[in-house]
């Protein structure tokens, strides 16, 4: 949603240009390579519809055509750096180790069992993007960077979960041996989109004699960034331990 979100002034285009890939490049020079780094504010939209298939199941599920969507997820997404110390496999007694890529695994896990431990599938964690250090098939790696995400209807769960995961990231650092550093990166609200927009696309689906209903949408979408709830946040540190 980068650019949607410079679009809008949620987000300062020399803020997004400067964004860089693990590889050191930027989105500027990225764009500048293929010949769209673009100028000016582009043009002034007098409304906005965003068109996408399902990324779910649940309207296939029940038969429907239309989902209509009234409200995103909120959500939460967090950059983690697990740090340990580098050694030999070989050599290293086990009991010795500070593997960071075991207490990256297990953070892992425990977004998982997050997600699990509250029934109905309500709230969705994922972990990805994971950076190893120095990434070697003979050293017992000294870092592991990577992003974790968690995204539900419901903010209280979302608090619940964050209260959980807190608990369970001191525990990682303790069993695992190794400490974890947490940044909130960004995060979004529920958050409505403009009823006369939901109406206006139930009244065509109705005159079309489609099925339809109101759901969420679980994904993050353009659409979003026209939301007050977009937050940019990197350098939030993770909220600290009772």
């Amino acid at each position: 949603m980068m650019g949607s979100s410079v679009y809008t002034g949620k987000l300062p285009a020399d803020v997004a240009l400067a964004v860089t890939d693990v590889e050191g490049s930027s989105v500027s020079d990225a764009l500048a390579g293929i010949g769209h780094l673009g100028s000016g504010k582009g043009p002034e939209a007098a409304a906005y519809a965003e068109i996408h298939i399902e990324q779910g199941r649940s309207l296939e599920e029940s038969g429907t055509t239309i989902g209509l969507v009234h409200s995103c997820w909120a959500a939460v997404k967090y950059s983690a750096t697990i740090h340990g110390e580098q050694a030999h496999t070989g050599s290293t007694v086990i009991a010795d180790r500070k593997d960071a890529l075991l207490g990256a695994s297990r953070l892992v896990v425990l977004l998982r069992e997050i997600a699990d431990h509250f029934p109905g599938a309500v709230l969705h964690t994922s972990v990805g993007q994971l950076t190893v250090y120095p990434n070697s098939p003979v050293v017992v790696p000294s870092k592991v960077e990577l992003v974790m995400d968690m995204r539900t209807a419901d903010e209280d769960v979302l608090a619940s979960a964050t209260t959980l995961l807190r608990a369970g990231i001191a525990r990682i650092e303790a069993e695992a041996n190794v400490t974890i550093a947490v940044e909130e990166s960004h995060a979004w609200g529920i958050n409505p989109y403009q009823p006369a927009g939901v109406e206006l696309a139930e009244e065509c689906a109705a005159e079309l004699g489609l099925s339809r209903r109101r759901v969420f949408t679980l994904a993050g979408h353009d659409s979003s960034a026209d939301r007050d709830a977009l937050r940019p946040q990197r350098g939030r540190h993770f909220p600290q331990r009772a």
